[in-house]
């Protein structure tokens, strides 16, 4: 069976990495040792010689180092739904069911949760962080007095201390975001669920009282002078982020309706910007979880230009990119856990 790990290759790890979910390793989203919440540093941003007159030989040498490591890592990319769905069926495979032992909230957007399991203990990094959001297992948190000062820590602790992982998935189909369900026994029904918005800017981590659906924590809250359309505040009901335009890309289509309706989305979209618009712009925008670095994975696999328009691709080409196209949805459905809760 095609594993989603294999889709995920984009992402892969710099050989730094500490291991996560056995997914999360080929989709890490943070180039450090660590699962912290701090943006990547990319190279760019270091400091180094630049070319001009007068430069030693020496400067010449470091120069040109430094930018065949830049060339050499791989660049940090944003956790799109594919990467979602990859970590939240291996969190279900492995480390369900596990019991929470502790919590620590290591700067102002990131948590760990450490988790036992009859065979193995580890710790489950969250982190909302605008740029380098990630929901991964890793190494063991960096104690210091800084964890005290986080009440949404010493609130989740109190809470979920103690309780037994039962469930992870998506409670919303092709949107980014995992629930995690937890009780006090594994065979007591869920009381809690805590909520991994990852969501760029807007990401968020929210745990929600299961029987009232009030919000008892919040990483961010979001009042109504921030947001008309979706409050998140404690002690407010929690309604599901609002689905994402497109059509559902689980729905039953033969390769023809699927290349039509990426031609005439594609069609319109070129002719709102007026300049004419890629297949791989048509296809993010006609389905619902297909972020533009899917896309180019898919076109990597196929084989043709992600940047060509779709009259430029002949036959053959659409019968690869639609024979990519249902590996990568037949993995997402197929899966060796549920993926919806």
């Amino acid at each position: 069976m095609l594993s989603i790990r294999c889709l995920c290759s984009r992402l892969t790890a710099t050989a730094s990495s500490r291991p996560c979910l056995t997914a999360a390793n080929e989709a890490s989203v943070f180039k450090s040792s660590s699962c912290s919440a701090a943006p990547t540093v990319c190279l760019q941003a270091l400091a180094r010689p630049h070319a001009g007159p007068g430069r030693s030989s020496r400067q010449v040498r470091a120069a040109a180092a430094a930018e065949a490591v830049e060339a050499a890592v791989p660049k940090a990319l944003a956790v799109d739904f594919t990467v979602l769905a990859a970590c939240a069926q291996e969190l279900q495979a492995g480390w369900v069911p596990a019991k929470v032992e502790q919590i620590l909230q290591t700067d102002e957007q990131t948590i760990c949760m450490r988790l036992r399991t009859v065979s193995a203990s580890g710790w489950l990094h969250i982190s909302w962080h605008p740029t380098s959001f990630h929901l991964c297992m890793g190494p063991p948190p960096v104690r210091g007095a800084a964890s005290e000062a986080f009440s949404f820590g010493e609130q989740l602790g109190g809470s979920l201390r103690g309780l037994v992982l039962l469930q992870a998935g998506l409670p919303q189909p092709w949107e980014r975001v995992v629930a995690l369900g937890l009780s006090s026994r594994p065979s007591d029904p869920i009381s809690h669920t805590l909520y991994f918005e990852a969501m760029g800017r807007y990401s968020n981590v929210l745990l929600v009282d299961q029987d009232s659906g009030k919000i008892k924590a919040a990483g961010r809250q979001i009042g109504g002078s921030q947001s008309r359309l979706r409050q998140l505040q404690v002690g407010g009901s929690y309604h599901l982020p609002p689905p994402a335009p497109g059509l559902d890309p689980g729905q039953p289509r033969s390769e023809a309706d699927w290349v039509d309706i990426v031609t005439k989305t594609t069609e319109q979209l070129g002719d709102q910007k007026g300049r004419a618009a890629s297949w791989q712009q048509g296809l993010v925008r006609a389905f619902q979880g297909v972020s533009p670095g899917l896309v180019k994975d898919l076109a990597a696999r196929a084989g043709v230009d992600a940047a060509a328009p779709p009259a430029q691709l002949d036959q053959a080409a659409w019968q690869e990119l639609h024979s990519a196209w249902s590996a990568w949805l037949s993995a997402i459905l197929t899966g060796t856990s549920p993926i919806w809760t």
